[in-house]
Parts: structure tokens; C-alpha cells; sequence
């Protein structure tokens, strides 16, 4: 099978941007408006129907990307990044330690890990090591918490953010530009974190970044008032034009999920299109006899569950004090053998044992990189009609028929 690419949502496996399918639209501008302009940008994405060989394919899309990738507005303008639902953690970050950060990371978003011996980072690069991500070093294997300033909204004039712990505690600024960190914290599927740009901010580019995903980034253009700017309609267009061609660009592993026979797959996604991936199972029903085994072909961050708890879903979870920490349910196997802790050093194979009609299974977290890939096996002991889905993507749903 062609499609061996991954999508994954860790510190470890950082997607880069769509550069196959992302358009750049050229609007008109508008005239400056009297008041305040109001602008939206996506965070991720939601399923997506597009043409591919002259029929219509649902492309159930999960994107490390901005729908805008940039845009441009004036001082006193307000920008709202609105969260979809696809279970994929991000968050939107702005300040100067983001901007100054920008030249050291390399390909991925990846910081270069230093040789031995070397002289510690200067410049760009010690900049980079003092932003936190979501994830902390070594996760899952660490079995770490989140990384509280990174997971948790964070507010700082100046200074770096805590290596772990949480940020002060202060209400949300207006965005000026001059701030060190500006962070939305986790946003969970269908929040939203509005920024408002303040009247003093000055003219510039100030870059917006994810900090579960670092190469995921987006271009904030403050501009002066009276120089024209696409208003937020057009804003909006090139967003979902953007949408579109990424959806477009995986059709092709949507299409072969839907109807793939030859193996079993659990998420997939277009050989060379970064950024992207289908969050979904291949074949959609699968029917196989009692007493036989499922083997999963696992790309991406996946937790396959049967029978789920409520609140096993979803790899964040917020307490009601506001804290944010990782979904021990959805990271922890039940039943079978765990996986390995981590993305393995080659392909690997996964005994999930033998499932018996009732109770909850769930593979647990499974890291699963090309070229070394996991096959999750689970062997079904008695007929019935069982749903297996994706604890890190709820939407990701498979059917299995077990016969006797």
C-alpha cells in the first residue's frame, strides 16, 4: 500500500505546513473601515466534501495548519482563531519570544538537538529552548503531566514562561506587540480565542504558532490605519479556499480508506502532502468470523477503544480549578499488552489479546512513525456488532461484524 505518511499530534512527531495545498488568494481591498474590523481564523479542520474523480469524497481532514495561513489588519482590529472539532491539540501563540524564536527551528518545527560537547544555544536558539510545548520531553514514555505554561493561558509583559509549572494568573491584554508571551493555553474542540490587537500596537509581522505542533505557524500583518487591507469577508474566503485544496490534496487516501479491501487501516494520509491527514478507519464495516484477530495498521497517535467510559475521549482534559492535564484513560491500555512507550525503533507489532463481547478495550496510546510502524492486533471471541473508535479523534468510528 502507497500511503505510509503520518500526521501525529506529540511534541516528537511536529507536522510542517500544507506547501502543496494552500492558495494564495489575491483580494481586493477594501476602504478603511470607520470602526474596529472583525476577523476569523480556523484552527485545524472539519470534514470537508471535494471532487475527486468526478465524484464527490468526504475528506474527514485533521490539519496542522491556519485557514488563513496570514492575514493583515489594523490597529484596534480583532482576530478570533475558532477551534474545530477534530480532537488534535493546539494553541494560539503570539510575543516576541515567539518572533525571535522563528530562524532556529528547522524542518518539522523541530528545535536541532545540540551535539555533545557543544557550547550552549545563543541567538535565536536560546530563545527557542525557553518556549514550553504541551508536551514534555520524552512523552508518552515520561508519563509527564502537560506542560502547565504551555497547556494553560499564559499572559507575560516580559520574561520567559515557567519550564513547568503554571504563569501568573491575569486577566487577557489587548495584544501590543511588545508582550513576551501570549498564549491561549489548550483549546479544546469548538473554543475559540479572541485577540484583540490594541490601537498602540505598532506596524509589523508578528508571527502566531501552535505550541503542540510548533511548525504550525501563521503571519499576523499589523498595518496603519490608513493603508487598505482585504476585509474580513475576503479574509474568510482565502481561508476556506485553503480548507478546500487541503482537503482536495488528500482525497486520494480518503477515497482508498472507503474502499481499501487488501489490509486495516487506522488513519491514513497522502503520500508527500504535509500538514494533513484523514482521520479515519479503512475499510468503514469490517466483517470477520468469531475466534479471529483484527490487525491494525495504526498511523498517527491513536488510542483504539471498544466501549468507552464517558470521558475517555480526548487526549487533554481540563479540571474545573482550570488546570489542564493529559487523559490517563485514554493514554493507559486496557486489556492485552501495552504498546511500546513511545515511537518504536522498528516496526512493531502490538498484542491486544482477545476481546469477549463486554467491558471497555482500549489499546492505549499507540505512537506509530514511518517507517517503523504498529499493527494493533485484537482477537474477538464471540459474534456481534461492536464499534471500534479512535480515542484521540471521536469522530473516527469503525464498524466490525464478528459472524460466527
Amino acid at each position: 500500500m502507497r500511503k505510509l505518511a503520518l500526521l501525529a499530534c506529540t511534541a516528537a512527531l511536529i507536522a510542517a505546513s500544507c506547501t502543496s495545498a494552500t492558495p494564495h488568494a489575491q483580494p481586493s481591498k477594501s476602504p478603511t473601515p470607520a470602526g474596529p474590523e472583525h476577523f476569523t481564523v480556523a484552527v485545524d479542520a472539519t470534514p470537508q466534501t471535494v471532487s475527486y474523480n468526478g465524484s464527490p469524497v468526504v475528506v474527514p481532514l485533521v490539519a496542522d495548519l491556519f485557514f488563513p495561513s496570514s492575514l493583515s489588519v489594523h490597529p484596534g482590529d480583532v482576530v478570533t482563531f475558532v477551534e474545530q472539532s477534530s480532537g488534535e491539540v493546539h494553541t494560539v501563540t503570539l510575543g516576541t519570544l515567539i518572533d525571535q524564536s522563528a530562524p532556529a527551528l528547522g524542518p518539522g518545527g523541530v528545535l536541532p538537538s545540540p551535539s555533545r560537547g557543544a557550547p550552549p544555544p545563543t541567538g535565536a536558539a536560546a530563545v527557542a529552548a525557553q518556549i514550553p510545548n504541551i508536551f514534555p520531553a520524552g512523552f508518552p514514555a515520561s508519563r509527564a503531566d502537560a506542560v502547565a505554561s504551555a497547556a494553560e493561558p499564559c499572559f507575560l509583559n516580559t520574561g520567559v514562561p515557567p519550564p513547568t509549572g503554571p504563569c501568573p494568573q491575569v486577566g487577557q491584554p489587548a495584544f501590543t506587540g511588545s508582550q513576551a508571551f501570549y498564549n491561549s493555553g489548550w483549546l479544546p474542540p469548538g473554543s475559540s480565542f479572541t485577540v484583540t490587537v490594541s490601537a498602540t500596537t505598532p506596524p509589523g509581522t508578528y508571527q502566531f504558532r501552535d505550541l503542540a505542533h510548533p511548525a504550525m505557524t501563521g503571519r499576523l500583518q499589523v498595518v496603519p490605519a490608513a493603508e487598505l487591507v482585504p476585509p474580513p469577508s475576503q479574509v474568510a474566503a482565502t481561508g476556506a479556499a485553503q480548507l478546500q485544496a487541503a482537503a482536495l490534496a488528500q482525497a486520494p487516501a480518503a477515497a482508498e480508506a472507503a474502499t481499501v479491501t487488501s489490509t486495516v487501516v487506522a488513519g491514513i494520509t497522502e503520500v508527500g502532502v504535509t500538514g494533513t491527514f484523514v482521520a479515519a478507519f479503512g475499510p468503514p464495516t469490517l466483517t470477520v468470523t468469531a475466534g479471529q484477530s483484527v490487525g491494525w495498521n495504526v498511523y498517527g497517535d491513536q488510542a483504539l477503544a471498544i466501549g468507552p467510559p464517558p470521558g475517555a475521549a480526548g487526549l487533554l482534559t481540563r479540571a474545573a480549578n482550570g488546570t489542564v492535564h493529559f487523559n490517563t484513560t485514554l493514554i493507559n491500555h486496557a486489556g492485552g499488552f501495552a504498546g511500546p512507550a513511545g515511537a518504536p525503533p522498528r516496526p512493531e507489532t502490538v498484542n491486544g489479546g482477545t476481546y469477549t463481547n463486554t467491558g471497555f478495550h482500549n489499546s492505549g496510546l499507540l505512537v506509530s512513525v514511518a517507517p517503523n510502524l504498529i499493527t494493533y492486533t485484537l482477537r474477538f471471541a464471540d459474534p456481534g456488532t461492536y464499534t471500534v473508535q479512535s480515542l484521540t479523534y471521536p469522530s473516527m468510528t469503525q464498524t466490525l461484524n464478528v459472524v460466527p
